[in-house]
C-alpha cells in the first residue's frame, strides 16, 4: 500500500496547537466580558457566574499558562515537522532522492570540501570602478 506523494504526515502536535488554541480564544474572550463588566460597574460575583468568578481569581494566571503551553506545543509542531514525515515515508514505503534540507547545499568534490572551491561575485555586486575604467585617475583624464 502506497501513499500519494503529495500526502503530508500527521503530526500529532497540531492537535494539541490546535486544542490548547481555541482554549486560550475562548478564556480570552470570557476574559474580555469580565473586563465589560468591570467597566459598567458590575461585580463578578453579582452576576451569578462561577466562571466569571474563577476568572476574576484566576484568569490571568490561566491565560499565561495557555499561552505558555501553546508556544511549547508551537515550537514542538514546528521542530518535528521533518521527524514525522521520515516516519510517514518509511512506513508508506515512499522514497526521496535528496532531503528537502540539503538540497540547496554545495556537493563536496573528492578533491576538497566545497570551501576550497573558487566562489564567484553575485549578479548584484558591481565592479570596482577602477577595474572597468581604463584612464587610471593619476592625472591622465582629457
Amino acid at each position: 500500500m502506497s501513499a500519494p506523494k503529495n500526502r503530508k504526515a500527521k503530526n500529532p502536535f497540531y492537535a494539541l496547537v490546535l486544542l490548547v488554541g481555541v482554549a486560550f480564544l475562548l478564556t480570552a474572550c470570557a476574559y474580555t466580558v469580565l473586563a465589560f463588566l468591570d467597566v459598567q460597574g458590575r461585580s463578578p460575583t453579582t452576576s451569578g457566574s462561577h466562571l466569571m468568578v474563577f476568572l476574576n481569581q484566576y484568569g490571568v494566571h490561566v491565560l499565561g499558562v495557555e499561552l505558555a503551553v501553546l508556544c511549547v506545543a508551537m515550537v514542538a509542531a514546528f521542530g518535528t515537522e521533518e521527524f514525522w514525515q521520515r516516519r510517514f515515508d518509511r512506513r508508506h514505503g515512499v522514497r526521496t532522492s535528496q532531503s528537502d534540507s540539503t538540497a540547496n547545499l554545495p556537493r563536496q568534490s573528492a578533491a576538497g570540501s566545497a570551501a576550497d572551491q573558487p566562489t564567484s561575485k553575485p549578479d548584484w555586486e558591481a565592479p570596482s570602478p577602477s577595474s572597468t575604467n581604463p584612464v587610471s585617475s593619476a592625472g591622465n583624464s582629457p
